[in-house]
Parts: C-alpha cells; sequence; structure tokens
C-alpha cells in the first residue's frame, strides 16, 4: 500500500462512511487500521466498470471495486486521483462510497429542488 500512494498536501482519502483524512501520514495509518484484522492476502479486489483519463502530469480512474476482505465483503464506487512524481504514478485521492440504489436523474431531482 504505501508504494502505490504519493507524497504532499494533496494527498487524502475518503473511505466509505467517513470524513476526508488529510496527509500521507494520516492517510497510511487508516489504512493499517483497516487492513489490521485482514489475513494476509485474503484482500481481494476485482474492477468493473473502468474509466481512466489523464494527462501529462495527472490521471483519474473511476470504476466499481468488488471487496473481498476476509469477512467483509461489498462493492464500493471509487474515484482516485493520481499524480506523476519522479516519473510515477501515485496516488494523491482516493474516495469510497456505497453504489447508489437509485438512478442518477433520480436522486439529482431529489437534492436539487426548484422553488
Amino acid at each position: 500500500m504505501d508504494a502505490m500512494w504519493g507524497t504532499g498536501q494533496q494527498v487524502q482519502i475518503i473511505h466509505p462512511g467517513s470524513n476526508c483524512i488529510a496527509g500521507r501520514e494520516a492517510v497510511m495509518e487508516s489504512w493499517k487500521t483497516i487492513l489490521a484484522g485482514v489475513r494476509p492476502r485474503a484482500f481481494r479486489i476485482e474492477l468493473e466498470g473502468v474509466r481512466i483519463h489523464a494527462t501529462e502530469s495527472y490521471g483519474f480512474v473511476t470504476c466499481v471495486e468488488i471487496v473481498d476482505a476476509d469477512d467483509s465483503a461489498g462493492r464500493i464506487c471509487a474515484t482516485n486521483i493520481y499524480e506523476k512524481q519522479d516519473g510515477k504514478w501515485l496516488m494523491v485521492l482516493h474516495q469510497g462510497g456505497p453504489p447508489a440504489t437509485i438512478p442518477a436523474v433520480t436522486a439529482f431531482r431529489r437534492f436539487v429542488r426548484r422553488p
């Protein structure tokens, strides 16, 4: 996990159901907490619906992560932002949350109400 994360003030993570955790040290600590109870090699993620966009210095990926972590399993909608640091693509932001249970148009209409 440590090798895939970048450095800098922009490093952040929003785990499902949590607030934003900022700073590389705090992000790494959050992963240690999450992975502490998982047996070695028992944390598996498969991806579907992957979309990628990149420029010369930044890129982002959106996808659905199908997670199997020992006694926890589920689907997470994720956005990952990468920055090229010293010639390597490293993650600077991960945001994960539960998949929508209603269509996006319906959710948008509920969120934005006309006067």
